[in-house]
């Protein structure tokens, strides 16, 4: 198994603690449609550093 890792930046107008939580992998199903992910570490979906998750698209 291969090890991807990505990352972004962007800038968002409002303070860290209201916008940060819609970017997590939890706080992205409120509201982008289809959106499911899968969690391998941690099980809970708790967002952290090490965190491991999938998610498919379109049937991949």
């Amino acid at each position: 198994m291969n090890h991807l890792e990505r990352s972004h930046r962007i800038v968002l107008a409002g303070p860290v603690e209201r916008v940060f939580p819609l970017f997590t992998p939890i706080g992205e199903t409120l509201w982008v449609d289809g959106w499911d992910p899968e969690f391998l570490h941690p099980k809970d979906g708790e967002t952290r550093d090490g965190m491991v998750f999938r998610t498919s698209h379109g049937g991949r």
